[in-house]
């Protein structure tokens, strides 16, 4: 590493929680480095592509590392980008590392170390229509020649109604908003996505006036640009027929977890096959970096948590795709979640790196706006694994 610094700054200013989905979203590789005035050692994480692949504070390493810099309330940090050499010690998703720290933060499982001792109040749940510290976006920096047009809400105006249709599609330039998804046993608090992050998805530029899926509300004064869907549409017209089935098969994840986590909060089993009559197909925890597209009946997505039984996350079927994607933090399989499959199941296995280098071709919005899905999907499965 030379002295050059990329990129640097204060915790007291932006949370390492939010450095880190800061970094992802760009997927940065390179050294970051944390002081604090509260401690003599010196944290080192080492990112590749986004993820946080190995740490060390002192004496201690890998995972609880990185935990134990979450409670560092200050402090100034550097980020280096460079070539990373590190075997990957770290096998969780950039999200699940955050959301993980930000709830034994909470618990007070992580010591605080800073200028101030002081204690917030506990969150509400998600299921309980509060504001959680857990599940909030930050997005990557904003790509300003996308915006054609700016809108501002108040707080508690609702942008996006549920049910309603539309083909709008926005970057939060100030602001935060909520996801609500509203149920018949009342709205379900689901993430909030703060500046930077995306109203909408790509399911916009397939067909005009789709229905939308949640309720997206303002939390204080939110300042909105109306992206260029036009120019978007051009991009994603060029794609193979590959990537856009891909494309098509992360929103259609997105909608199954959210569903799927409305059911598990209001203790709803959805699952309508015996789980008996199903078959490994990938099992949580591997390191298999192959990836499939389903081509006949159906799979379907369970995490194991630590401690409880499997969770039921999703139904994918013919188009979808599994295994592997090596530029999205979805969170899911093959390192934290297990694929199960019918009988009937046929696929058809995908070269992963054809799919990258057509992905790094994307301008830098479009995979922006695949990330901001990616991380939409992973917060919403740590919602449901932790009910």
């Amino acid at each position: 590493m030379d002295n050059r610094i990329d990129l640097g700054g204060n915790l007291s200013y932006i949370s390492l929680g939010d450095l880190l989905q800061f970094l992802g979203s760009n997927g940065s590789t390179g050294e970051l480095r944390i002081r604090s005035p509260y401690s003599a050692e010196t944290g080192l994480l080492c990112l590749s592509k986004g993820n946080v692949v190995d740490a060390n504070l002192g004496k201690i390493k890998g995972i609880d590392a990185i935990y134990q810099l979450f409670g560092w309330l200050s402090g100034q940090f550097e980020f280096v980008s460079d070539s990373i050499e590190r075997v990957n010690v770290i096998k969780q998703s950039r999200m699940e590392i955050i959301l993980n720290a930000l709830r034994l933060l909470d618990d007070g499982a992580i010591p605080k170390l800073g200028p101030t001792t002081s204690t917030p109040a506990k969150s509400k749940t998600a299921a309980q229509g509060g504001d959680s510290a857990f599940t909030d976006i930050i997005g990557p920096p904003i790509e300003y020649m996308y915006v054609v047009d700016e809108e501002e809400y108040s707080d508690g105006d609702i942008i996006v109604q549920q049910g309603s249709h539309g083909s709008w599609f926005w970057v939060i330039l100030e602001g935060m908003v909520e996801i609500i998804k509203e149920t018949s046993r009342g709205p379900v608090h689901l993430v909030r996505i703060k500046e930077g992050g995306f109203i909408g998805n790509t399911s916009t530029l397939l067909k005009e006036g789709i229905v939308r899926s949640a309720t997206v509300r303002a939390v204080g004064n939110v300042q909105l640009g109306v992206v260029d869907s036009q120019r978007l549409a051009g991009e994603y017209n060029k794609l193979s027929p590959e990537f856009k089935t891909l494309i098509v098969s992360i929103n259609k994840r997105l909608i199954e977890v959210t569903d799927k986590t409305v059911d598990i909060i209001h203790k709803v089993n959805n699952l309508k096959v015996d789980p008996k009559e199903l078959k490994p197909f990938i099992k949580q925890g591997n390191n298999d970096t192959q990836l499939f597209e389903i081509t006949k009946g159906a799979a379907f997505l369970f995490r194991k948590p630590k401690n409880t039984g499997p969770i039921y996350l999703a139904n994918l079927s013919q188009g979808d795709y599994i295994g592997h994607i090596p530029f999205l933090d979805l969170g899911h399989e093959p390192h934290m979640a297990s694929v199960l499959i019918t009988k009937e199941f046929a696929c058809t296995r995908r070269d992963a790196s054809v799919i990258q280098k057509e992905y790094e071709a994307l301008s830098t919005m479009f995979k922006n706006i695949l990330n901001n899905s990616a991380a939409c999907i992973s917060v919403t499965t740590n919602i449901a694994c932790k009910q």
